[in-house]
């Protein structure tokens, strides 16, 4: 059995404490990085909402036959009317 009175004086509590802090410091690290991770790449809601718009005024455009000239100017206008919503900037 392993006595832990012979590391440099230190107690088995001190010792074991010790353990139990470094693991739970490596614990909160891997927990915060990719906490962190996950907010740096995900998309915003609004950028979401306006992608989702957009492909379905896509097919809307693509299942009526819309001419090219029409469809660019429904497309423009969704993109003026929501230009925030573009790039996930919020608007309040």
């Amino acid at each position: 059995m392993l006595s832990c009175s012979g590391i440099h004086g230190l107690s088995c509590f001190v010792v074991s404490s010790n353990i139990s802090n470094k693991t739970q410091g490596c614990a909160f690290f891997a927990w915060s990085t990719g906490r962190l991770t996950n907010l740096l790449t995900k998309e915003s809601n609004c950028k979401e909402m306006f992608d989702e718009t957009m492909e379905q005024l896509n097919q809307f455009i693509d299942a009526r036959n819309f001419p090219p000239d029409l469809s660019q100017r429904l497309k423009g206008f969704f993109m003026l009317k929501f230009p925030t919503k573009m790039y996930g900037i919020s608007s309040s």
